[in-house]
Formats: structure tokens, sequence, C-alpha cells
């Protein structure tokens, strides 16, 4: 039940130079520019830090930018008001449940504050709930519901009313393999339809098969925005062969194209050719008189486009802000 339809002349998101800096003086953005229009999904990704729930609180209003301009559906984000915040469907922070509610009752509320007359947002409430594998609960009071099972709840509460631009923070914790599966499907589903969608997320296997665009964030700068294959493409024929070995001898002659870094457990090569050079290499190790105790590939991910472009892992990043900072009082300009 999918009926969002929104113009393309315009982008749904706008983002012009816009920075942001904590009353604590810490920089969450600085100088981002973006661009989101109807049919994108875009996946913000970067390490803890680097700024994606500081950008979420810049589009949902609950940040007022210190500098540039954030547009959201063509008015300033934090001047939405009425029907325009009803376009929004928001799934950021901790959950807000009565938990002396049933998990329907709350659905609803969230449906009815969008805007739904009663019967359309029962409608949507019961379908996205099917979708989900809620419905069997849904009139159990939402106390008693499971972690995974609350996170299902927030989502269908993000979605239930097809909303012209959708927010989600780190949508997939929480979410075993069908509810995973239900939520891309409804993701693709509403970009389809016309809805613009911005994740923050580091689960780069959870949503990335349905993200038209990357977007990697860095110390609060954009690194990089484009396609998933466009930016795969930077690190083709980086192939990653792991070998863990009993010895290290000396004098190992590697095929020719390859890089090697030696351990004192093993090596890391790397190969242009994929998994066509394995046996060179395993041979080369052999007539050196390694032997050989495991082997692992891998090929390139972003993980390696993130650290080829800033030099930095995509790992929690230490000294991060605590959970706390990322719902910071709103900075009045």
């Amino acid at each position: 039940m999918t009926h969002v339809h929104v113009p393309t002349a315009q982008p749904i998101v706008r983002l012009e130079q816009v920075g942001y800096v904590y009353d604590s003086g810490r920089r969450g953005v600085d100088g981002v520019d973006l661009d989101v229009r109807a049919g994108d999904v875009v996946a913000i990704i970067g390490p803890n830090g680097a700024g994606k729930s500081t950008l979420l609180g810049l589009l949902t209003g609950a940040l007022v930018p210190s500098s540039g301009r954030v547009a959201v559906l063509g008015r300033p984000a934090h001047r939405l008001r009425g029907a325009g915040r009803a376009r929004l469907g928001v799934g950021v922070d901790e959950p807000a449940h009565a938990d002396e509610l049933t998990g329907r009752e709350n659905a609803l509320l969230f449906a009815r504050a969008h805007g739904l007359g009663a019967r359309e947002a029962a409608a949507r409430v019961d379908a996205i709930f099917a979708t989900f594998g809620l419905s069997g609960d849904a009139h159990v009071a939402c106390g008693a519901w499971s972690f995974g099972m609350r996170r299902r709840l927030q989502l269908s509460e993000a979605l239930a009313h097809d909303p012209a631009l959708v927010l989600l923070d780190e949508p997939t914790i929480g979410l075993d393999t069908a509810g995973l599966a239900a939520l891309r499907e409804m993701l693709a589903a509403r970009a389809r339809a016309g809805a613009a969608i911005v994740v923050a997320t580091n689960d780069l296997h959870g949503l990335i098969p349905v993200a038209t665009r990357i977007v990697f964030l860095h110390e609060g700068r954009k690194v990089a925005d484009d396609a998933p294959d466009a930016l795969l493409a930077r690190v083709r024929g980086a192939t990653r062969i792991d070998v863990t070995l009993d010895t290290v001898p000396d004098g190992i002659v590697f095929p020719i194209g390859t890089t090697a870094v030696l351990r004192p457990d093993g090596c890391e090569i790397r190969t242009p050719d994929g998994t066509a050079t394995l046996p060179a290499i395993c041979a080369a190790l052999v007539e050196a008189g390694a032997r050989i105790r495991a082997l692992r590939v891998r090929e390139p991910d972003l993980t390696d486009v993130f650290r080829d472009l800033t030099g930095a892992d995509l790992a929690p990043a230490a000294g991060s802000p605590p959970a706390a900072a990322k719902t910071p009082r709103r900075r009045r300009p």
C-alpha cells in the first residue's frame, strides 16, 4: 500500500555548505552539500562521531544549522510545521512508545498524528504490521514486546503514512532476516513511488542492496557521494588473500603484480586478479618451505573505499561522543 507521489523538479532535501557546532565547541558537520531527490535511497556512512546523527538532526529540524542552509520540501527544515512535518517519516534515537498501550494503539497514534483518518490509519497500520510480522502481537501491551519487535514498531510508525521523506538512524539494529527483508522491500517500493530516503548506517550489508547512493562522512565532512558500484570501482583489483603460516621463510618469490606484507604468523597479499592468482601464490609459499595453516580471501568492499579515501577505518572512532550527545538541545541561530 504505497501512495507517495512527489514532484521531481526540485530536490526534496538540499544542504548548502551546512555546518553545525555544538555548545561544547565540537563541530558536528562542516561545509556539507547534499541534494536528495525523489526516488533516491541515500546511505550516510561514517565512523562514530563522523556527523551522521548530526546530519539527521538537521534534516528533522531538531537542530538549526550554525552556517549554511538546510531545506526540506522547499522550506528550512527547522521551520516545517503542520502538513509539512506530516510528510516526514522519522525513525531516529530512542523509540517513543507508551508501554501501557498495545503495539497497534501506539502505531495508530503516530498515523493519526501524521494526518490520516481513523479508517485509513487502521488499514495502513494493519498492512505494515503484516509485512513486519507484528500482527500476532498487535494487541499485546508494548511494554511486553522484545527489543526487536519494538524496533519494527518504530519503523512501522515512521513508514505507515507513506511519507515523502524518510529519515532513519541505524534502522537494521535488532532486525532478524525476515525483518530486514521486509524493510528493504518497503524502502525500495517507497522510492519507486517517489519518496526520498536517507538512512544513517554502518551496516554495510543491510540496506546497501537498495541504496542508490552512498555518502561517506569523515570528521564532519563529506568525502564521497556516489553510486555503490562507482565507489567500489575505486578498489577493483584489490583482492586480499590472508595466509596464516607455521613459519615465515625467507626468500618467498610472490607472483608478478601482487604485493605482500609479511607478519610473524603469515602474510597478507593484494592481487589485481582476484582468486586467479591463488594457485601461484600457494605454489610460491610451498616452494619457499612454508606450511600453510589457513587461507582467507576477501574481496574489496566499502570499508576499503572509505580507508582509501580517508586513511581511517569505519570502526567506532576513539573518543566518540556518548549516546546522550546525539540529541542535544536545539542551537538557535
